[in-house]
């Protein structure tokens, strides 16, 4: 009976080397991606777009904030920084 639990263990310890590991692995790596992106893109981008901005009337101001148009911004600039930095890591893995 210990032969048949070890034998479980072992088959058990395999899947999650073999499967769990690397969809955990792409997982973490997805989210530093996203963190430096949001962290080192993101914001210095919208910083420049508020500067940019600054000289429109507070009604176009209003306007733009009403639609969201600064979290969709956001959204945007992340998503293609994300999948820019994803395509530079995934080249950098693979030689």
């Amino acid at each position: 009976m210990p032969a048949l639990i070890w034998g479980f263990i072992e088959v058990l310890i395999g899947f999650v080397i073999r499967y769990v590991g690397p969809i955990l692995l792409q997982a973490l790596v997805f989210f530093g991606i996203q963190f430096v992106s949001q962290k080192y893109v993101g914001t210095p981008f919208l910083n420049y777009i508020q500067t940019s901005l600054s000289g429109l009337p507070v009604i176009v101001i209003e306007a733009l904030r009403g639609v969201n148009m600064d979290k969709a911004m956001t959204i945007i600039l992340s998503a293609y920084a994300t999948a820019a930095a994803g395509r530079l890591v995934m080249r950098r893995k693979t030689p």
